[in-house]
């Protein structure tokens, strides 16, 4: 009988690749004298919200506690990203600034004014991309809050710019009817997508993103239609 794990909730225990759970018998899961039992330590489930009253807190999930408080704006927190391992969290406000934040202990260790746009970080928590209002895409080192470089190759509006899955690489798309593929170390733009419509006009472009393997590239054009590109 295992039900006394429920009084353990970051923890698992393991037979074998199954995990056990409340209610199961040695005969159900095929235990018996001498099996080998796993029990795995889990780190605690988290959760994050984001205010009009200048912070975003992180709370344990499954008892409500109060973990940190990222404070120190002076507007409203309208979204916050994570780094991979959790340890970095990005906030951005409704005034346009950022701020990079020790997730555990709260505490701020720099902050843009902007304008920005909009803003995210990398998964490997090493890069932060940001956009102002001016078609421009900068790159900042998410350890000092630096400019390391600007990516200006779009004649119009940035739609959206996003990181790949692993971090290596930067998608842009624009109105102007191109999305562009930036290699994140060099700043080089690799590969350059879109089409033409009927007369040679480019095709606006709303969106683009990445596949979750990264291997290809969906755009969203303002005629309705959605394109898939090879990587």
């Amino acid at each position: 009988d295992v039900s006394e794990l429920g009084t353990f909730p970051q923890s698992a225990l393991m037979f074998g690749r199954h995990e056990l759970d409340l209610g199961d018998t040695a005969g159900a899961v095929g235990l018996c004298q001498g099996s080998v039992l796993t029990l795995l330590r889990l780190p605690p489930r988290k959760l994050c919200t984001a205010s009009e009253d200048g912070t975003a807190r992180i709370f344990e999930l499954h008892t409500g506690k109060t973990l940190s408080i990222l404070g120190g704006h002076c507007s409203a927190v309208v979204s916050v990203t994570f780094s991979e391992d959790v340890t970095r969290a990005l906030t951005t406000t409704s005034s346009r600034s950022i701020a990079m934040y020790d997730a555990s202990s709260g505490v701020q260790l720099w902050r843009v004014l902007g304008p920005v746009q909009d803003a995210c970080l990398a998964a490997d928590g090493r890069r932060v991309l940001v956009m102002d209002s001016h078609s421009v895409v900068g790159l900042l080192d998410a350890q000092t809050g630096r400019l390391l470089t600007n990516l200006v190759h779009h004649a119009y509006y940035v739609c959206t710019a996003v990181f790949s899955p692993d971090g290596k690489a930067l998608l842009t798309s624009s109105v102007e009817g191109f999305a562009r593929l930036f290699d994140v170390e060099s700043g080089g733009c690799l590969v350059t997508f879109g089409r033409k419509a009927t007369g040679g006009r480019s095709v606006g472009m709303s969106a683009a993103s990445f596949s979750p393997d990264a291997t290809k590239v969906l755009a969203s054009m303002y005629d309705g239609s959605v394109d898939l590109y090879d990587r």
